[in-house]
């Protein structure tokens, strides 16, 4: 047999398939019955990958092939083992992308609330990864009838952020350039606005990654490390939240004068409702009344009032709420404080 394919058959050479260990290393301890790591009947000193792992021999045996490494000092050659470092992560795994989510429980005045995203990339092995790039398209995490908006990314390290991201028609996260150091670890960061417009159900998302390596392409799922039960490599797992529920919330308090607080006074309300509102004056005049009210309303009056600036002071509220799927109905009342600055 000739195995490297140089005209000299092996028992002639000291290194059969030439990736620069010896064959008395490769063979073992017993010559006539060599060592076959990946018990695919053909002995390490025959192959350039014994243990089958994606990763050369002469790669995983160091510097000196002549004296292999034995990372995690337990007799047995790097080129022999899958784990060599015992770090639970197979030699063969060179792009790790780990995903975690924050959802913000606050909700905003306009019924919007944050979510935040940390999409963490390591590289597994000490060779640098290059053209490193991650794409997350949201509108399979965030369905219809839910919107967003990307309000911020920020990469760090030698990650270079996409400034076109949106997760709907630009889902490249990274831009061209983008590497990971050998054993270094990077991170991007995301926050959308999300208006979950009556969506109750999980939000789950995944992210690819992508990378070339020495040994070519490589291609990985993200994986949230607290649905994995601690797995650190392999299939994909999702992130996943729950959008917060809105209950009836009715501002008691508006101040029209356009500092960005209070201007408007603000409902909030489950998406399936529709409310008409009806304002009175402390004489039970009506000085605004609208219906399907959409937070609009800044102190100027309707009817009567008709574009007239209502002076400050104490105004009651009659809320006609209608549950759109059931029909269901149910009033509420109450007053609300509106100051102005003269």
């Amino acid at each position: 047999m000739d195995t490297d394919k140089d005209g000299i058959p092996d028992y002639r050479e000291l290194d059969s398939d030439n990736d620069g260990i010896p064959d008395t290393i490769e063979a073992g301890p017993v010559p006539n019955n060599p060592v076959d790591s990946d018990k695919d009947g053909i002995p390490d000193y025959r192959e350039l990958d014994s243990d089958n792992d994606g990763i050369p021999d002469n790669d995983e045996a160091g510097p000196d092939p002549t004296k292999p490494l034995d990372s995690d000092g337990d007799g047995i050659y790097d080129f022999r083992e899958t784990d060599s470092n015992t770090d639970n992560i197979p030699d063969g795994e060179t792009l790790l992308v780990y995903k975690s989510s924050i959802s913000q429980s606050k909700v905003a005045s306009d019924g919007s609330f944050e979510m935040k995203f940390t999409i963490t990339l390591k590289n597994a092995r000490s060779v640098p990864l290059t053209s490193v790039l991650l794409q997350d398209d949201l509108t399979k995490a965030l369905p219809s009838p839910m919107q967003f908006t990307v309000l911020d990314l920020k990469t760090s390290g030698t990650l270079i952020k996409s400034t076109g991201y949106n997760g709907r028609t630009v889902i490249d996260m990274l831009a061209a350039g983008s590497t990971l150091a050998g054993k270094g670890t990077d991170s991007i960061n995301v926050t959308l606005k999300v208006f979950a417009n009556g969506y109750e159900g999980a939000i789950l998302n995944v992210a690819d990654g992508s990378a070339i390596s020495k040994w070519g392409p490589v291609k990985r799922q993200s994986i949230d490390i607290t649905r994995s039960s601690g797995r650190l490599h392999g299939a994909g797992v999702p992130t996943s939240n729950l959008p917060p529920k809105i209950s009836l919330i009715i501002a008691d308090v508006l101040t029209p004068n356009n500092d960005g607080i209070n201007d408007k006074w603000i409902i909030l309300r489950p998406f399936s409702s529709k409310i008409d509102v009806t304002i009175f004056n402390r004489f039970g005049q009506v000085v605004y009344k609208k219906a399907d009210y959409q937070n609009e309303w800044d102190g100027i009056g309707t009817g009567n009032f008709l574009g007239r600036m209502l002076t400050h002071g104490t105004y009651f509220y009659l809320i006609d709420i209608t549950e759109k799927s059931t029909g269901a109905k149910e009033v509420r009342k109450g007053y609300l404080t509106l100051k102005r600055d003269y």
